[in-house]
């Protein structure tokens, strides 16, 4: 399984070598178990897919078209400089996402909020 390393680490190899990884580096791990419990620790993260890449974004543009269909039902906005200070939020957001470094879910919330700041009177 390949990894991408985010934090550097020494790794052993079976003949004692010791290799110093930074972040950026790919490895190949061969022992899945090891490679789940350095990614849980923060170690290193797994490559993303081209198809969970484009699902992702779809998934995003969905919430994003979405909480703008319902600002226009509403019929009112108002450009406050939380509303515009909450759009630089999401895009941060977005790219995170797309780095696996945030959940779709902090998406969702970071739109919602967005939406909220724009549409309160």
């Amino acid at each position: 399984m390949e990894v991408i390393v985010k934090k550097s680490f020494c790794r052993r190899h079976p003949d004692g070598k010791e290799e110093l990884l930074h972040p950026g580096d790919r490895i190949e791990l061969e022992n899945s178990e090891k490679a789940h419990q350095l990614f849980d620790m923060g170690f290193v993260e797994i490559p993303m897919t081209e198809g969970r890449k484009r699902s992702l974004e779809m998934c995003m543009d969905a919430t994003m078209f979405t909480a703008m269909r319902e600002v226009q039902k509403i019929g009112r906005w108002v450009t406050t400089m939380e509303a515009m200070k909450i759009e630089e939020e999401v895009h941060r957001t977005y790219l995170d996402v797309m780095k696996g470094l945030k959940k779709l879910e902090d998406y969702r919330k970071a739109v919602q909020r967005w939406k909220n700041a724009g549409t309160i009177q």
